[in-house]
């Protein structure tokens, strides 16, 4: 299935601390890409026979709710390189609307 194959593949992105980059461990995880999978992670969750682990979610979750700042936002760490995938996310505030609507999409699946 194409979901299973497209899940362990993401999965050589994941770095060590558990966000998601680009490079994987070569470069600093990113908080756009790291809501992004984590939002495809859970969408594809829902399908019968597709098996997720649920630390990958989770542990990434807990990494960007450790992205968020005194003043709320949840910056990006680390723009992705092709400007053309983040979706025009370009200040802190769509940044931080981004990460809060993928915690919402995933909230069912979160322990």
């Amino acid at each position: 299935m194409c979901c299973i194959s497209g899940y362990q593949h993401e999965l050589n992105y994941r770095r060590s601390d558990h966000s998601f980059s680009v490079w994987g461990n070569g470069a600093p995880g990113s908080t756009w890409l790291t809501a992004f999978v984590i939002k495809t992670f859970c969408a594809i969750q829902k399908l019968d026979g597709v098996d997720i682990d649920q630390n990958v979610i989770n542990t990434a979750i807990n990494w960007l709710a450790s992205r968020q700042r005194a003043d709320g936002a949840i910056p990006e760490s680390n723009p992705v390189s092709n400007k053309g995938m983040d979706g025009d996310i370009n200040s802190d505030i769509t940044m931080t609307a981004y990460v809060v609507t993928a915690f919402l999409e995933c909230k069912s699946f979160t322990a």
